[in-house]
């Protein structure tokens, strides 16, 4: 009776925590998704970027989908979730839910949680219109299934990089968007998305898999019969990896420098002189 009491109330506790944490994500996708970084760095920069690489050269319809792929669902993923946690310290909401029964870890993965589905939703619907523009060949079942079980790990892997950064203890957004700003660039342009890995040396190759973008972008190089360095299954291994190695950084880094914010701001507020 103890024991199936006990495995009563664990399961009961993991229902609530499930709660939180989709009750957390429902609140960060109502709330912050509609901020000034996130339409700049999520929507307005990656389209630009791409218009500027597509515009005046012969490329074929395959390479723009790849590139416009993996740009979207790179650059999305990375500005909405690095912008919650700085508002939130700034508006005092973190301190009150830390207060309440609620876990660091349930807040962080509702943060991620809402930045992978949006991200995720919001590059299908564009990438849909955007391959029925270029009229490619149809993909199978199975191609199609691959494309969004790939698409989805790399909305996750973008929305762990950007809480990552999230855990620099500030209450401004610019702070972090520079410091992700400076790494997802770089990643971009050596994953393989405006000059193929196949013109790359051996060592320029491994270099490129620094990025998590490079084996998406290789998975669909497989998919559309482009020339791909490595197989599917070992691409997803790869993404995989990415993810487990993320979100173990992310439990470490937010465990210590959460308490910080609040740290940071008393200081300020003790330095301040009253009013006379």
């Amino acid at each position: 009776m103890m024991k199936n009491h006990g495995k009563e109330s664990e399961i009961s506790m993991n229902k609530n925590n499930l709660l939180t944490i989709w009750i957390l994500a429902k609140k960060n996708t109502k709330l912050y998704f509609k901020k000034g970084p996130v339409i700049i760095f999520g929507f307005l920069f990656p389209l630009f970027l791409m218009l500027s690489w597509v515009i005046g050269r012969n490329m074929e319809p395959g390479m723009v989908f790849i590139g416009l792929s993996a740009m979207t669902i790179f650059f999305t993923a990375t500005s909405i979730s690095p912008v919650v946690l700085p508002i939130e310290t700034q508006e005092k909401s973190l301190e009150r839910q830390l207060s309440s029964p609620i876990r660091i870890f349930d807040i962080i993965l509702g943060i991620i949680l809402a930045s992978t589905m949006f991200s995720t939703l919001i590059s299908l619907g564009v990438l849909i219109i955007v391959y029925l523009a270029l009229q490619l060949s149809a993909l199978t079942f199975l191609e199609s299934l691959i494309f969004i079980v790939s698409l989805c790990f790399m909305a996750l892997i973008g929305s762990l990089l950007g809480t990552l950064f999230s855990a620099i203890p500030t209450n401004k957004t610019s702070d972090v968007m520079v410091l992700i700003n400076l790494i997802k660039f770089p990643m971009t342009f050596i994953s393989g998305i405006f000059v193929s890995l196949q013109t790359m040396s051996v060592g320029a190759q491994l270099f490129a898999y620094i990025s998590p973008l490079t084996p998406f972008v290789d998975i669909l190089h497989n998919l559309f019969g482009l020339n791909s360095t490595l197989g599917i299954g070992i691409n997803i291994l790869v993404l995989l990896g990415w993810i487990i190695l993320l979100a173990g950084l992310n439990q470490m880094f937010h465990q210590r420098t959460m308490t910080k914010r609040f740290s940071g701001q008393n200081k300020k507020k003790k330095n301040k002189k009253p009013r006379k």
